[in-house]
Order: structure tokens, then sequence, then C-alpha cells
């Protein structure tokens, strides 16, 4: 799990030079009994490009983290002000424990397709994209480690996402923002190829390739996610209900971000494995 953990975060490193400045901030709000669980959580991100550099922050009630994303060294820096640390980590750093060997994962069918239908959001014209994302937990219950009697029960369960998203191909920042996002997708595929045998079977090189096709800057996303499948694990699952998500981009800057954005803070301690 800390490997593909570590993988995941891989997938955001690009290699391309670009030289754009942009700052997006949105929020997130979750609905649904799990959300009512959770205490009702409203995380917030604000994400600042500057050439081939990328921040994101991320607030979750009193805790947060930041990322730094370093295009030309290949790095991903998780800053976690809570203890002051700054994690750094690199393709090469990702733990190879059986190298060759697949990595058990879930299943991904993913679509991401226009719909015709526009609008005008904070003063944006957006084109709306229907995506529909099912992960199926069989493949990755067969190839873990996990007890027969657990693996048995989350065979056949799938998790299904349906939604739209708001998308401005034009606008301040979306350029930017667009080719940033672009470059990243394309090198986080061949990032994932060679750390993760066995990609093509688990869906995510496709998964990447249908929100390539939608390029812009999302300004509006709502995502309603629920169980499927039967058996005792689906069931229990089932209970909680489903859960709405929605993201909404509140404001987008193009004005100039200071370099010391994309650093690790003088009084940090950094970890590098």
């Amino acid at each position: 799990m800390k490997r593909w953990l570590t993988v995941t975060l891989m997938t955001a490193v690009c290699s391309a030079p670009l030289r754009a400045d942009v700052r997006v901030t949105s929020t997130t709000t979750l609905e649904g009994p799990m959300a009512a669980m959770m205490g009702g959580i409203a995380p917030s991100m604000v994400t600042q490009i500057k050439g081939s550099k990328s921040r994101t922050d991320i607030q979750v009630g009193d805790q947060e983290f930041s990322t730094i994303i370093d295009a030309q060294t290949r790095q991903i820096i998780i800053l976690n002000p809570a203890d002051r640390t700054a994690r750094v980590l690199t393709p090469e750093s990702i733990p190879m424990d059986q190298p060759g060997a697949p990595i058990p994962m879930p299943k991904i069918d993913a679509s991401v397709k226009p719909t015709g239908q526009s609008k005008l959001i904070d003063g944006t014209q957006c084109d709306e994209q229907a995506i529909s994302l099912t992960i199926s937990m069989a493949q990755m219950a067969a190839g873990s480690q996990m007890p027969p009697q657990a693996a048995e029960m989350m065979k056949d369960v799938k998790v299904r996402m349906d939604g739209s998203a708001w998308i401005a191909k034009s606008g301040p920042g979306v350029a930017e923002y667009t080719a940033f996002q672009a470059v990243s997708a394309k090198q986080s595929l061949s990032t994932l190829s060679q750390s993760m045998p066995g990609l093509g079977s688990m869906g995510l090189d496709r998964l990447i390739e249908s929100f390539a096709g939608a390029s812009g800057l999302a300004y509006l996303t709502e995502l309603t996610l629920a169980i499927e499948g039967g058996g005792e694990m689906a069931g229990l699952l089932k209970q909680f209900g489903d859960m709405k998500f929605t993201n909404r981009v509140t404001d987008v800057s193009t004005a100039p971000l200071s370099d010391d954005l994309f650093t690790v803070p003088a009084d940090y301690k950094v970890i590098t494995k």
C-alpha cells in the first residue's frame, strides 16, 4: 500500500519546462451520510504554477499540507507544517520489493465525453463533460496478500462515480494551467509504465487519456460515488449511502508568483527516504 501511494503521487511529475504563473483556488463539499460522519468537512485547495514548478496547498479542517512538484528535477516535495518536515520523492525512490512483479491494483473503467451543453460560470464560458468511472476491487483482491476470506469479500465490490465537469477552454490562466496539466499527464503515464508492470490491465492509462481529451480548467465538478456489487462487503458499504462530491473554482489569478513558494522553508527537516 505504501508503494501504491508513492506511485500515485509520482503521477503528477512532468519533465517539460513551461513558462507560466497562475493561481487557482477551489473548495470542495461532501454530502451524504458518510460525509456527515466525517463532520461535514469542506477541503480547500490552492494550486499555483510557475514555469516548470507547481505547488498545491490543501487544508482539511485544522489539518494542512503542501505538495511541490519540480518538473525539471522530477521531484515531489511534501511539506508537513505540523512537524516541519519536507519529504522528497523521485521516480527512483519508489519501493520495488519485487522488481518486475505486477502490483495488485483495482481495475478502472473510465469515460469522459462532451454533452454539447455550455453555460457561464462566474463570467467564464464552460462546456460540460460527462464523467463515468468504475473501480473494480476484484483484481486487487485476487493479487493481494490479504487473508483469503477478506479477498473473497472484496472480489464483487465496485466503486462507481458518475457526474460532470464544466470546463473552460479559454480565460485568465486557462492556457497556462492546461499546458502544465497536459505535459504532466503525458509524463505521468511514462513514469507509471516504468514503475508498475501490468499498467494496461489496470486501465489507469485509459483514465489519464480520457481526461487529457477534456483539457481545460474545470470550474465546477460534481460527482456522486456509489457502491455496486453483491456479497457481504458490498452490502455493508451500501449501508453508508451515496456520497456527492462537488469541487468549485472560486478564484483564478495570473499575478506573478514568488520563487520562494516553490522551495523548502529553511526551518524544515528534509527527508529523502
